[in-house]
C-alpha cells in the first residue's frame, strides 16, 4: 500500500483539482493492475449481498461480516475519500488509526466503477455502544490530548503532534466486553514536532 500512498501523495500536489483527480485515477489503475488489488465487481457484489448492510455515512457504505466478525467499509466516491478529502489522506488516516490505537484496519482492495475507484477496507467489529461526550473527553485527556472544541483534541505523543478530529459518539465506542474506549472512525493527523 505504500507505493499507492506515495503515488497518491504526488498526484495530490497537482496545480488544480482536475489534474489531481486524473493523476489519482492513474495511481489507482496502476496499483490495481500491478498488485492484483482490483476487486471483481460481480464477486464483490455477491459477497456484499450476503452480508448485513449496516448503513451509509458521509464517506462509506458499511456492511457487517458475521463470519469474520469484521466491518466492511467501501468509500463513497460521491463524497470524496473521507473527512480529509484526498485518497492519500484517507489511507494515511487508516495507518494512523492502526498505529495510534493498535487497531486492525485492513486495506482489502480497489473497486473500479464508472464514477471512479472506491477503496474497500475492513476492521474488527466492536460490540458496544456509542461513548458519551464525557467518556470521549476522559479517554483523549488520559492520552495527553487536550480538548480544542467541537470534537477536536490535540497534544504531543511520542514526540509527535497528534490531532484528533471528529471524535464524536458515532465514531467512538465503549466496548461491551471490557469497557474500553475504541475509536472506529476518527480523523487523525500526526506531524513531527
Amino acid at each position: 500500500m505504500d507505493s499507492l500512498k506515495d503515488c497518491l501523495e504526488r498526484a495530490g500536489s497537482q496545480p488544480n483539482f482536475a489534474q489531481c483527480q486524473g493523476e489519482e485515477t492513474k495511481c489507482f489503475h496502476r496499483f490495481a493492475q500491478a498488485s492484483c488489488w482490483e476487486l471483481d465487481p460481480v464477486r464483490l457484489s455477491a459477497y456484499l449481498d450476503s452480508l448485513d448492510f449496516s448503513g451509509a455515512g458521509n464517506e462509506h457504505d458499511v456492511f457487517y461480516d458475521e463470519k469474520s466478525a469484521r466491518v466492511i467499509k467501501i468509500t463513497n466516491t460521491e463524497h470524496g475519500f473521507g473527512a480529509q478529502g484526498a485518497p492519500f489522506l484517507y489511507l494515511s488516516n487508516l495507518e494512523n488509526q492502526n498505529t495510534l490505537f493498535a487497531d486492525s484496519v485492513k486495506f482489502e482492495g480497489l473497486l473500479k466503477l464508472p464514477t471512479g475507484y472506491r477503496i474497500l477496507t475492513s476492521q474488527r467489529f466492536i460490540p458496544g455502544r456509542p461513548a458519551t461526550e464525557n467518556e470521549i473527553a476522559n479517554f483523549f485527556t488520559s492520552l495527553g490530548l487536550a480538548p480544542q472544541g467541537d470534537h477536536f483534541y490535540k497534544g504531543v505523543i511520542d514526540h509527535k503532534l497528534v490531532k484528533i478530529f471528529d471524535a464524536r459518539p458515532d465514531n467512538v465506542l465503549l466496548e461491551t466486553e471490557n469497557n474500553a474506549i475504541r475509536t472506529i472512525d476518527v480523523q487523525i493527523k500526526i506531524e513531527a514536532t
